[in-house]
């Protein structure tokens, strides 16, 4: 059906903007890490070293490997089920949100930054009704 091909097409638009969101997002935190190293202790600077080897790590190419021919099955496969259409969002988003949620937790748990990521959390952080505690 048509509404399945342009949904699917649409799909594969979204995976291309989130793959370069995810690019853009891992440049800044590298950038952000990489302009604070000198400030740091010969420790810090190697736990820095690792967060962003870490990061790197968490390439583009997982999200890609995954997403990209899941949406290209989708566009050229018609016999696929008619699920609801916010289940074929949630399949083909899930690597790419995946790839975010771990390079930051990657690097929050490497990193002396917590309060960084905190301030990057804390929108999300104040809409919940949980409390955190700032450790020193």
């Amino acid at each position: 059906s048509q509404v399945f091909v342009a949904f699917a097409v649409l799909s594969v638009i979204a995976s291309a903007i989130t793959a370069l969101l995810f690019v853009f997002t891992s440049k800044r935190i590298i950038m952000t890490l990489s302009d604070s190293r000198s400030r740091l202790s010969k420790t810090s600077k190697r736990m820095h070293t690792r967060a962003i080897a870490a990061l790197r790590a968490q390439s583009v190419v997982p999200l890609l490997i995954v997403t990209l021919p899941l949406n290209l099955l989708m566009l050229t496969n018609s016999a696929l089920p008619s699920l609801p259409w916010f289940f074929y969002v949630i399949i083909t988003g899930m690597p790419a949100l995946q790839s975010i949620f771990s390079s930051l937790i990657t690097i929050y748990f490497q990193t002396s930054y917590r309060s960084f990521f905190l301030s990057l959390l804390s929108p999300c952080l104040r809409a919940l009704p949980i409390q955190y505690v700032m450790s020193s």
